[in-house]
């Protein structure tokens, strides 16, 4: 019982190589839009990355300020500072926040790690660096150089 009157030769030439690729590839296309719109990450900016001094002493508390720009209002950024590299990061928080569309301010604090001894770290010109993180796709970063002495 046929339900359409094609024919088998007809049937190879409706459904080609060339016309299943180009099924494929707009079904794929149409995926990856909405009600005609492509889906893209916001672009989120660092506008600044501060801290309250550039040289710090050990066990001495670095105020960390980064100022983020978002076109739009969004939920679940990470926010990731991290720095001070001796072996690993000694400096390595992150932080979930919605920032407003707009100008914003995340800041943290962190204690500078004690010079030599076991557990110290070297002297020195250190980079504290911020990541910001949206839908596992880091969309900003910058770094900053602080000195840490004895």
């Amino acid at each position: 019982m046929k339900l359409f009157n094609v024919s088998e030769k007809g049937l190879k030439t409706l459904f080609s190589k060339k016309t299943i690729l180009i099924l494929i590839i707009l079904i794929f296309l149409a995926g990856c839009t909405i009600q005609g719109k492509v889906i893209q990450s916001p672009s989120l900016e660092i506008l600044s990355l501060k801290t309250d001094k550039d040289l710090y002493h050990s066990g001495e508390i670095i105020n960390i300020t980064a100022d983020v720009s978002s076109p739009v209002n969004l939920d679940n950024v990470k926010v990731r500072f991290y720095g001070i590299y001796s072996r690993t990061y000694r400096l390595d928080k992150t932080e979930t926040i919605s920032p407003n569309q707009g100008e914003n301010t995340i800041t943290t604090a962190y204690t500078a790690p004690r010079c030599y001894g076991c557990s110290g770290i070297s002297p020195g010109t250190y980079q504290i660096s911020v990541d910001v993180v949206y839908n596992n796709q880091t969309l900003a970063s910058s770094s900053k150089d602080i000195e840490i002495r004895q």
